[in-house]
């Protein structure tokens, strides 16, 4: 049995239901008894969140003995969110007048991928921001799509 609170008198007051708690009951039931169904592919035994339709098909590189070049040789790692995606953002300031790209989730020498960076973007009068107690680094302009092909062939 359930217990319901109602408000008697500026109190609240624990109430007994049997119709609430056969309806609880029966629907726990139902859960127990069917596999988890994907409200994305309407396919039974796995859940939205770990549908294979949603997936971006992106796999971590395996490599046994780091290579000159590899990522493995690299000073600094990409660590990618849970969605498999790359951490580069674009912030918008000032009523959009100020573009920043945002590169999150460095894990490593924060400082040794800025001077990277610096050469591959090849801007001289590029600004940056370096945060190594967070792990990341902030680009003043738009630099997102750059950054992100960059950093794929490096095999992040």
């Amino acid at each position: 049995m359930l217990t319901l609170l109602t408000l008697q008198a500026g109190r609240l007051w624990p109430v007994q239901s049997r119709a609430y708690s056969k309806v609880a009951a029966a629907i726990s039931e139902v859960r127990k008894r069917s596999p988890p169904t994907c409200s994305t592919c309407n396919k039974q035994g796995h859940t939205r969140r770990s549908c294979p339709a949603k997936q971006s098909g992106w796999t971590p590189v395996t490599i046994e003995a780091a290579e000159p070049g590899s990522k493995e040789a690299l000073p600094f790692r990409i660590i990618r969110s849970k969605f498999s995606n790359l951490p580069v953002y674009l912030d918008y300031r000032n009523g959009g007048t100020r573009i920043l790209t945002k590169i999150r989730r460095i894990d490593g020498d924060v400082m040794a991928m800025e001077r990277m960076l610096r050469k591959i973007i090849g801007d001289k009068k590029l600004m940056t921001r370096v945060d190594e107690l967070t792990g990341s680094i902030t680009l003043h302009g738009n630099y997102r799509d750059s950054v992100n092909e960059w950093l794929r062939s490096l095999g992040f």
